[in-house]
């Protein structure tokens, strides 16, 4: 026999509750990693760092929020609030797929030197002509820790891009990259106009023969 409406009211319900517990458990896990640690540490999922994890958890709770309110049964004296709740997570949902959406374009490159990495990994975003990145070191697991910040023109991304140089002296990583899209011809790595240093990860075998 099909289900009565009550009854996929009911499943629906279960499911947005579902999707609301899983968003609430990203957040406080990212919220637990970073008081943790003071603040220096996050959370780097795939591409997906702190500022897409976040956007996104925030995305699914009200989602599952406005969907909850709507599949959950109501005294006629309470349809008002409850109106009021579907149209306010409606609105911060909203809200938070714009979010979302100015971060989508994410990009994330480990940082080699030569053809091996350095336990560093380099978030890059877009958008409209410029980009940004977040060098991050990598902690164990999911957990990284921001180290340095980078930036480009013209939407260009060095890293992903392969527009950067590393060398080592005394412990220290010397990373310089190129901040626009380098020309062909005669200087096809362009002009290296931004920097950075971090310090050498210690007490760890790099993964070498890598492109």
């Amino acid at each position: 026999m099909p289900r009565s409406a009550p009854s996929r009211r009911r499943t629906l319900a279960r499911i947005a509750g579902a999707f609301f517990a899983f968003a609430t458990a990203m957040v406080s896990w990212q919220v637990g990693v970073s008081a943790a640690t003071s603040g220096t540490a996050s959370l780097l999922i795939g591409p997906l760092d702190d500022h897409s994890l976040m956007p996104i958890a925030t995305l699914i709770a009200f989602v599952a929020l406005a969907v909850g309110l709507w599949s959950v049964d109501a005294p006629r004296w309470m349809l008002p609030l409850k109106i009021i709740g579907i149209v306010l997570a409606a609105c911060a949902g909203f809200l938070a797929a714009f979010s979302v959406l100015l971060g989508a374009d994410v990009k994330v490159t480990p940082l080699l030197h030569g053809d091996c990495d350095t336990g560093y990994v380099v978030v890059e975003r877009s958008l409209l002509m410029g980009s940004t990145g977040t060098v991050y070191r990598q902690d164990g697991g999911v957990v990284v820790t921001a180290m340095a910040r980078t930036s480009g023109d013209n939407a260009y991304e060095p890293f992903a891009m392969g527009g950067y140089a590393v060398t080592e002296k005394d412990g220290t990583l010397s990373v310089r990259y190129a901040i626009n899209q380098p020309n062909a011809g005669s200087n096809p790595l362009g002009t290296y106009a931004g920097s950075f240093s971090v310090p050498v990860v210690e007490g760890r075998t790099p993964d070498c023969g890598l492109d």
